[in-house]
């Protein structure tokens, strides 16, 4: 399954993140933070 988190990087948006990961999905992440996005692998 692939997901698109809007906010990923804010308190909410992280959390659903991470629940993700744990399920092993396929994930892309859209934020407007730019220090926040390198606490997320590229690709």
């Amino acid at each position: 399954m692939k997901v698109l988190v809007i906010g990923g990087t804010g308190v909410v948006g992280s959390q659903v993140v991470n629940q993700l990961r744990k399920r092993d999905v396929e994930i892309s992440v859209l934020t407007g933070v730019k220090k926040k996005r390198k606490n997320f692998p590229k690709g």
